[in-house]
C-alpha cells in the first residue's frame, strides 16, 4: 500500500481494470484494505475516489481520477493514498 504519513488531507483512491459485469468486489476490497491502515495509523480520509471497470493505460477516461487531482490543484487534498500504485499511475 502507497501512502504518505505526514500528509494531513489524503485522498483515498481504487480503481480496478475489470469489472464487466460490475461487482466492484475488486475496488470494495481495495477501500477496506486502505481504510483499515486509516485506522491503524489513526489518520482522517477527506473523500475515496473510485472508478470501477476502468483500466489506467487505455486511455478511457476515469472520473473520479479526474475529480481527485482537481481536488489537489484545489488545495483539499495533499497527498494520495492507493492499495497499490499503479491504481493510479497505471
Amino acid at each position: 500500500m502507497v501512502t504518505t504519513p505526514t500528509a494531513k488531507q489524503q485522498g483515498c483512491y481504487c480503481r480496478i481494470s475489470s469489472d464487466p459485469q460490475d461487482k466492484r468486489a475488486g475496488v470494495e476490497r481495495q477501500r477496506a484494505d486502505t481504510t483499515a491502515l486509516y485506522e491503524v495509523k489513526e489518520w482522517m480520509p477527506v473523500g475515496f475516489y473510485v472508478d470501477n471497470d476502468r483500466s489506467a493505460s487505455n486511455g478511457k477516461q476515469r472520473p473520479r481520477w479526474d475529480d481527485l487531482l482537481a481536488d489537489i490543484t484545489a488545495g483539499k487534498i495533499d497527498a494520495i493514498a492507493a492499495w497499490d500504485q499503479d491504481r493510479g499511475w497505471g
